[in-house]
């Protein structure tokens, strides 16, 4: 599992505990998992919209191999500003380079406003991103990525106040009407 840092749902955290942390184990069950029949693969998120169950994400500390998840048959990719801009053109290039239609695929990525007592990412994310609109981040971050918008893009974590947590919130709004 350490070769591989999965972010699992339930399914996949007992998935782990049932059938072991070795790397071939757990490639033979994500297979099995994408060749389920009629179990659901995905949720429909918004009228047309299905995200996938399984979505493979990584950080800088933990890049996961993007290309073998496509390649197996994932369509889910998760991803986040803050986990550096060497993973989002990672996952950019697994992206366009497996040949998938984009539309085939599902990408979440994630723009924090990061409260600097929050952890030391956020002094370096703010050292970086301070004085940019959530707007402009989430437009930094598709550039990153190689792609024109994401699928979903989420508040990565809340501001220091209710209120620039909602101004933030409401500028990603924008994202999704651009």
């Amino acid at each position: 599992l350490r070769e591989w840092p999965f972010w699992f749902t339930p399914f996949w955290a007992k998935a782990v505990k049932t059938l072991g942390h070795s790397r071939s184990t757990m490639l033979n069950a994500i297979s099995a998992f994408f060749s389920l029949g009629n179990a659901p693969t995905s949720i429909e998120i918004k009228p047309g919209v299905h995200m996938p169950l399984i979505n493979l994400g990584g950080v800088h500390s933990h890049p996961s191999n993007y290309s073998a998840w496509l390649q197996m048959g994932g369509t889910g990719l998760d991803s986040a500003l803050m986990y550096g801009d060497d993973i989002q053109v990672m996952v950019g290039n697994a992206v366009r380079d497996s040949g998938i239609q984009r539309d085939k695929l599902f990408i979440t990525s994630k723009v924090p406003c990061c409260p600097s007592n929050f952890s030391s990412w956020c002094s370096w994310y703010d050292s970086e991103y301070r004085d940019l609109s959530a707007y402009t981040r989430a437009e930094i971050d598709a550039r990153l990525l190689g792609v024109e918008q994401v699928d979903l893009i989420l508040l990565h974590w809340p501001c220091a106040t209710m209120e620039q947590t909602i101004a933030t919130y409401r500028s990603l709004e924008e994202v999704a009407l651009a």
